[in-house]
């Protein structure tokens, strides 16, 4: 098992290569948008099961 201080070392030259800032500098903000619209789309999918649900029930509510 290689020591912990070699393995940080790698790690360090690995995060400060340029391939690795371009990759996160595009690469994250891509992860960001994408679980945003991952949550709106499971909102709107939430909304519209709820009112599905209770559609129903509002509308004999309001006749009543």
């Amino acid at each position: 098992m290689k020591s912990l201080v070699y393995q940080l070392c790698r790690y360090g030259a690995c995060r400060r290569d340029s391939r690795s800032i371009l990759t996160h500098f595009i690469g994250s903000p891509m992860v960001v948008v994408a679980k945003a619209g991952f949550a709106l789309e499971l909102r709107d999918e939430l909304r519209g099961a709820i009112e599905a649900r209770l559609g129903p029930l509002r509308q004999s509510s309001v006749t009543a």
